[in-house]
């Protein structure tokens, strides 16, 4: 196949400008409330990836990967040492496997892409907390940047097919990388990214929980290419997004606004153990709710009216944990029967309780393409129930809970962290390990971090 520049091969400017942002930008130029979200988003994370570390495909996985050679840590009971490389590989793919990582609309889970790979790579260089912090914040910055300037084509998963830029951007941050060096890793990232399908999750196909394992563990290799002297091409983003992955890119977008905010500020926790796309639908059932407790038998129907990515999650029959976590109708359900939307609201017993089963088999979730012009601005969800009396219950929400928008309390980013983390540490350590997380950057060094954890646990 002969090789087709894209549009965007002459806009040369957005990459320089990013890379110089991302060189050039110090842990000092970043105001405190951005340090202490950023904070949050640590712990958020690690709470993510110990919970679904417990999972029993991770536990087999980090079993195989630990290595008394290795530099890093596996966030996983016993803390083992592990390669730097593969320790973002496991700690990526644990961070996803629970759906309790956090996110930014519309481009995915920027933290679960850099952190584990920023982790490993602080671990094995003696770095400090205050430059994973500083890291972390900029890779975040230019990801999101960067996702919302391009055009995907259709059934891309955003946890492989870009994620590795992200890890790639972290990492030369992270090793010092000056503006040229950054431009070069992320046009070698882009080179090396994963057309990654989106299906495997409503499927239920664990491979899925790879994708950000395999973008931290390509990242942590990206900066040691560019080191090493290997180079991309001149516009390697421009090249495979113009495109191969992408139908163009919006260089504006990238640049614009750059350094007078930072989009970790924006993002998003999650409340619900389940895809992001089910948290519009789940708050507008909970508001049509208003309270009332409802059996599932007492529920005739339920019709769901969102935006195409709740469509998309329309399945009424999940088979498995990660399936009914990408089924609005199995979420509403569940949460019905079970009285919550936790991670064992997701589990194979719950999957396979018939009055869940039932209901679900009555809910619909249909487009409502006005709402999906709204998207990602707003999440519209429209939830009516029909109950078996004749009455009607309706809830509309603008969009979840845990955005900007609406944000969560940090409080309960603590509360949803002793949940998961509950199962690695004692009562006492679990304190400890929370404390720990949240003055990260008040380290001398990340190793402290990870033998910190590794004292603390059960």
């Amino acid at each position: 196949m002969a090789i087709r520049n894209s549009p965007q091969t002459t806009e040369r400017h957005y990459l320089d400008a990013l890379a110089e942002f991302v060189a050039e930008t110090t842990y000092e130029d970043l105001p405190e409330d951005i340090r202490e979200h950023t904070r949050y988003v640590v712990l958020d994370t690690v709470g993510a990836v110990l919970a679904g570390s417990a999972e029993a495909e991770n536990v087999a996985l980090t079993r195989a990967l630990a290595s008394n050679q290795g530099a890093a840590t596996i966030l996983a009971r016993g803390f083992p040492n592990a390669t730097t490389g593969d320790a973002a590989l496991a700690n990526g793919t644990s961070g996803t496997a629970m759906e309790q990582d956090e996110g930014h609309p519309p481009v995915g889970h920027p933290a679960i892409y850099t952190l584990p790979a920023i982790l490993a790579l602080a671990e094995e260089t003696n770095t400090s907390g205050r430059r994973l912090v500083e890291a972390l914040v900029l890779a975040y910055d230019a990801y999101v940047r960067l996702g919302r300037s391009i055009r995907f084509v259709d059934g891309l998963h955003t946890h492989g097919s870009i994620a590795t830029i992200a890890a790639a951007i972290g990492a030369a941050r992270l090793r010092g990388f000056d503006a040229r060096q950054t431009r070069e890793a992320i046009n070698v990232a882009a080179c090396l990214n994963a057309a990654t399908p989106f299906f495997t999750a409503i499927e239920g196909a664990t491979v899925r929980n790879v994708y950000a394992g395999l973008a931290g563990r390509t990242g942590v290799l990206v900066a040691e290419l560019v080191a090493s002297g290997f180079t991309g091409p001149r516009d390697g983003l421009g090249e495979v997004y113009g495109w191969l992955l992408g139908h163009g890119i919006d260089p504006a977008s990238v640049t614009a606004g750059l350094g007078d905010d930072y989009e970790i500020a924006t993002n998003y926790f999650k409340l619900h153990a389940a895809c992001r796309y089910t948290h519009a639908p789940l708050d507008a059932f909970a508001l049509a709710l208003n309270g009332r407790q409802i059996s599932a038998d007492a529920i005739q129907s339920v019709a769901v009216t969102g935006n195409a990515n709740a469509a998309m999650c329309s399945r009424q029959d999940p088979q498995n944990s990660l399936s009914a976590k990408f089924s609005v109708p199995f979420a509403i359900a569940t949460n019905t029967v079970q009285g919550h939307t936790g991670p064992d609201a997701f589990r194979q017993p719950a999957i396979d309780d018939p009055s869940a089963r039932a209901l679900a088999a009555r809910i619909t979730v249909r487009e409502n393409p006005a709402y999906t012009k709204r998207f990602p601005a707003e999440q519209v969800a429209v939830v009516a129930i029909h109950l078996s009396s004749g009455e009607v219950l309706t809830g509309e929400v603008s969009g979840p809970r845990g955005a900007d928008r609406d944000p969560v309390s940090y409080a309960e980013v603590e509360a949803k962290f002793t949940m998961l983390a509950g199962g690695t540490f004692s009562k006492e350590g679990l304190a400890a390990a929370k404390q720990l997380l949240k003055s990260v950057d008040s380290l001398a060094s990340v190793r402290e971090l990870a033998t910190g954890l590794r004292s603390l646990s059960a």
